[in-house]
């Protein structure tokens, strides 16, 4: 199992669980060793945590030093604006995503059946390259709460397969082929797809839990449970998940080489890093291209690829919007905090900053009475706000003015943007950080819902002594501790009216006679009570007897079917007895029709081609049938011999001789006596069947012509015949099963063709 450190993309969990899947017992999947994935540090997908001024990656792609405490903030014109910067989101309702631009497929496959399903369904799998959800994680405008609807409903779609596997296995043909398959590792990949919404999304167990599937995830889940009703689910349970492999790994792809890509957004830590896992792409890529291969190729599995890929487009939809919001900070009234120090805290105020100093006037809107700053708390209602979820993100209304938490649109930065008071709603996105404190309230970021890439940032070192208030901004998120706020909720009470004690003097002694009075009544009471339960606890009784006579009644028939039921297990493992004798007497009568069928095949096999002793010169008019020609060498035709020296089974070998060329039965400097024997037979039913690299004689599309049998010629070993050419030369051979090639020297021969029988 991988350490609980190490990131796992959907590709290498689906190449662990295929190595185990293999490896159980009678299984017809193929699993090579070098297949398995390469395991990733976790620091690829998440940033460390980090001390106040400690520099971030996004200082090094600013290429400007850290700002430290004792600093003044750079002043506004350091930050040029970038030419067609984006604008501040204009305050309103949230528009759709606009349709991006569209790109081809980073993922460039040569050759295989992959390549051909590619090729066939170029259509549709570029549709969900380009659909816009997922292009919105590199601008940074995607709906967060979007990206949790659809992050929750992959993890339920995980837990959709791991049931789908126990289908695949329900409906495989023979039940020891899937003796021994797993699904745990599904399992820890759905497991660290929760902990990835939970520690970097703010979403809680019990709201996955209960999160319902949507309609796009039921359609999905009915056509995989249609799909694997075969006697293939095995395989077909890989198919399915091949396009969102290859589609995760694509979009991954292109974020990640594309300059332009927003990487400190939620996405990119949560989903782009996960799955740009090019080895485990590459391995699956190789894993499905054997087994397809040898399990009916494209034209039998072409129709589930499609499918599967118009199905990744639908689940793509359901990011595109969530169906309520996700109250990651409640509805009600709250003022927000900011630590500065151990001994400063600093609360979100809307204040009239007229006297700010010329240093920080660019920092504030030309408004001063909408200025948004950071000041020491007062418990003023300007410093409480009144936060709404709604589907396009959070509102911060003010108490003290009503005026909503906005962007100003005149002062636009590079990396940020000047906030102000505004008359209508704007939105934002909250999210926990992901490196909580171990004591204290929790932390959060507030994003810009325009543009994830901005966060609430309290410029601190812009006090230094110059004013009252910190400035506000929307700055390019790090991650660092002036990025982080936390959340102080009001929750008002009616107000209650306290009674009004009796003066002293004026209280009177009780009246004892209505004292009594009372007392009485609570007797009366409590008698009639102890009355009602007796008679409660003998209804009881009375039930409780019946029930036990009941049982009783129930034992003393159970013993009488006791005696029946051994009857009939005897009886039914007599008949299991005779089944067993049955089913061996049908075992042994396959053997001896399988050892029959193998006689008849060798008879008819040695009908087509066989092998002919002859010594001294060769010649081919000498022998009926006539020896078969593998080619020619020299201008001369050359045949198939073999032969061995002083009878040694461990020196026989294949070899070529031409016509008219002289052997003797004793060669070599200690003259050998050597047995030669030519290859005789109808080269019409005979053919050469092209091979390339590792020799598999089941796959062969044609039975192979055995040029030594183990089981008759008593050789370690079977080998086939096998020519090839080198330096424009032919040459005929012995190749066994297993081998990668033809060896020559110290290198190999990856092309080959093998003498095989035609249509037998």
């Amino acid at each position: 199992m991988p350490p609980e450190d190490e990131p796992i993309s959907i590709a290498a969990a689906a190449l662990t669980e295929a190595e185990a899947d293999a490896a159980a017992p009678n299984s017809r999947l193929v699993f090579e060793p070098q297949w398995r994935p390469t395991p990733r540090a976790r620091n690829s997908t998440r940033p460390p945590a980090r001390a106040p001024g400690v520099r971030s990656w996004a200082d090094r792609v600013r290429n400007q030093p850290p700002l430290q405490h004792d600093q003044p903030l750079p002043t506004p014109s350091a930050y040029a604006p970038a030419s067609g910067s984006p604008s501040s989101n204009a305050t309103g309702p949230a528009s759709p995503l606009p349709p991006g631009p569209v790109f081809p497929p980073q993922l460039q496959i040569q050759e295989g059946v992959v390549a051909e399903l590619l090729e066939k369904n170029q259509d549709v799998y570029n549709k969900v390259i380009n659909h816009p959800f997922p292009q919105a994680f590199g601008k940074g405008i995607a709906s967060l709460d979007g990206f949790r609807h659809y992050m929750i409903q992959d993890w339920l779609y995980l837990k959709t397969c791991t049931q789908l596997k126990f289908l695949a296995l329900g409906t495989a043909t023979y039940g020891e082929e899937v003796e021994g398959f797993d699904v745990r590792y599904k399992v820890e990949y759905s497991n660290k797809l929760a902990d990835i919404c939970g520690t970097m999304l703010g979403i809680t167990k019990s709201t996955m839990e209960a999160t319902m599937a949507s309609t796009e995830l039921d359609t999905t889940e009915k056509f995989y449970r249609k799909a694997l009703q075969s006697d293939k689910a095995w395989l077909g349970y890989y198919v399915v998940l091949l396009p969102c492999v290859l589609i995760y790994f694509n979009i991954a792809e292109r974020l990640m080489k594309d300059p332009s890509t927003a990487k400190n957004v939620v996405y990119h830590q949560a989903w782009t890093v996960l799955n740009h896992d090019d080895s485990s792409v590459g391995k699956y890529i190789k894993f499905i291209n054997k087994n397809i291969a040898l399990n009916g190729g494209v034209k039998e599995w072409n129709w589930m690829f499609r499918i599967a890929c118009e199905r990744e487009l639908e689940i793509f939809n359901t990011g595109l919007h969530a169906p309520t919001p996700f109250q990651i900070i409640p509805d009600g009234i709250h003022s927000m905090h900011i630590s500065t120090s151990k001994s400063v805290r600093l609360v979100l105020a809307v204040q009239n900053a007229t006297d700010v100093g010329p240093l920080l006037d660019e920092y504030f809107p030309s408004n001063a009475r909408s200025c948004v700053v950071g000041t020491k708390p007062t418990g003023g209602s300007n410093e409480k706000w009144h936060i709404l979820a709604t589907k396009d993100g959070y509102t911060f209304k003010n108490l003290g003015t009503s005026l909503y938490l906005g962007i100003s649109p005149a002062l636009a930065h590079k990396e940020y943007r000047t906030l102000q008071a505004v008359s209508n709603p704007y939105y934002w996105w909250v999210n926990p950080s992901s490196n909580q404190p171990d004591q204290g309230p929790s932390l959060y970021q507030i994003f810009d819902s325009g543009n994830l890439r901005y966060t609430l940032h309290a410029a601190i070192e812009a006090l230094n002594g110059i004013g009252p208030f910190t400035p506000i901004l929307a700055h390019e998120n790090s991650e660092a501790p002036c990025q982080m706020w936390s959340f102080d909720d009001y929750r008002f009470k009616p107000y209650e009216r306290k009674q009004r004690a009796p003066d002293k003097g004026t209280e009177k002694s009780p009246n004892a006679q209505a004292t009594t009075s009372e007392m009485k009544k609570l007797m009366d009471k409590h008698s009639r009570e102890m009355k009602e339960m007796a008679e409660v606890i003998a209804e009881k009784d009375r039930a409780l007897r019946v029930e036990v006579a009941e049982r009783i009644k129930v034992q003393e028939q159970m013993k009488i079917l006791g005696g029946r039921a051994e009857w009939e297990r005897h009886k039914h493992q007599e008949e299991l007895h005779s089944l067993r004798n049955a089913w061996l007497a049908a075992v042994e009568s396959a053997e001896v029709s399988d050892r029959k069928w193998r006689h008849v095949l060798r008879q008819i096999r040695a009908q087509v081609c066989c092998w002919e002793s002859f010594s001294g010169a060769f010649r081919r008019v000498a022998f009926d049938p006539a020896p078969i020609e593998f080619g020619v060498q020299n201008n001369v035709s050359a045949f198939i011999i073999r032969y061995n020296m002083n009878g040694a089974k461990e020196t026989t070998c294949i070899y070529s001789v031409q016509d008219g060329a002289t052997w003797n039965t004793r060669l070599g400097a200690g003259k050998e006596f050597c047995d030669f024997r030519v290859l005789v037979g109808n080269p019409s039913r005979l053919l050469w069947v092209p091979c390339h690299g590792r020799f598999d004689h089941d796959a062969m599309p044609s039975n192979p012509v055995l040029g030594l049998d183990e089981a008759v010629d008593g050789v370690s070993e079977t080998e086939f015949i096998a020519r090839y050419s080198h330096s424009s030369t032919l040459y005929v051979t012995g190749i066994l099963d297993g081998a990668d090639g033809i060896p020559w020297g110290s290198s190999i021969i990856p092309d080959y063709e093998v003498l095989c029988y035609r249509d037998l």
